[in-house]
């Protein structure tokens, strides 16, 4: 007997295709001329260059595709689930004879599969150029290892911040507020830890903060631990997939306990507001207190 109920509904799945398959055709596009375009071009021009094989390394670490790593997750999740900040919308959506658990499940799998197959079909071009080029002799650093290194880790941290801005979203009712607090979200493990151990230093004699700031900080934020050229060890692998599972699931419980009527709101949980008050006054008493220890500090050198 054939199993007749699905995970995904055929209907929202081509919807969210039509509607959003520009995100992943853009974002092909953006990668194709920043991987094998470039080094198509650079194997044309620099070959005799000094420095051509260090150039080839810095292919898979430059800035641009950095920050959209950063950016274009966070947009995706804001793109998918624009519906539940929108009265209008929300209340269509789910007036359709769909469970919501169903809507977040496919919303989620074409959020992913808009970010992960434009970057294997780069590494795939990448590995096709290289071996039509035959850089195998060129340089010692376009390797394939190089590139499924690059593709498996700019896969993994693609779905790690798409899954922290949908579960921010899930807790806000505005598109804008949804994009901010996903940065703030991120960067605030890493935030908290600089603040503190500075506050610390200042009232707790013996305390260095340099030490603990020191001491593999940027492994608290994915956005910092993309920026850091250091290879990721395999604990810290399996940690960011554990988080993904954790904001996944965190995030579709919240899902289904979030009111229709709290689009358009700055919060989605009215129980959040004191948290949400108390946090930026703690967070402001801390930068204070770190702005005015670093006053006297300049007077006393004076």
């Amino acid at each position: 007997m054939k199993l007749k109920t699905s995970c995904f509904n055929k209907g929202i799945l081509v919807n969210d295709i039509k509607r959003f398959g520009w995100i992943g055709i853009c974002y092909t596009i953006f990668l194709l001329f920043e991987v094998p375009f470039k080094i198509f071009m650079m194997n044309a021009t620099n070959i005799t260059h000094p420095g051509y094989p260090s150039q080839m390394k810095d292919i898979f670490n430059n800035q641009v595709l950095l920050m959209s790593t950063a950016v274009i997750p966070v947009l995706t999740a804001i793109l998918l689930f624009r519906y539940i900040q929108s009265k209008k919308s929300v209340d269509m959506i789910h007036s359709l004879p769909i469970k919501r658990g169903k809507l977040y499940d496919n919303h989620i799998f074409i959020g992913i599969l808009l970010l992960v197959v434009p970057v294997i079909i780069t590494a795939l071009s990448a590995l096709l150029l290289k071996e039509s080029l035959n850089l195998n002799t060129a340089t010692i650093h376009f390797t394939i290892k190089n590139v499924t290194s690059w593709a498996g880790l700019t896969i993994l941290f693609n779905i790690i911040i798409f899954l922290s801005s949908v579960l921010v979203g899930m807790f806000t009712g505005l598109s804008t507020a949804q994009g901010i607090l996903t940065y703030i979200f991120l960067f605030l493990p890493i935030g908290l830890t600089t603040l503190i151990s500075s506050n610390l230093e200042f009232f707790v004699y013996g305390v260095a903060s340099d030490y603990y700031l020191g001491n593999n900080i940027d492994f608290f934020s994915p956005l910092t631990r993309l920026s850091n050229n250091k290879p990721l060890t395999s604990m810290e692998i399996f940690i960011y997939i554990i988080l993904c599972i954790v904001f996944y699931l965190v995030a579709r419980f919240v899902y289904h306990k979030r009111n229709l009527e709290a689009a358009s709101n700055i919060l989605a949980f009215k129980h959040l507001q004191p948290i949400l008050k108390y946090g930026i006054t703690f967070c402001c008493m801390l930068v204070g207190g770190m702005y005015f220890r670093n006053g006297e500090d300049r007077k006393s050198v004076v």
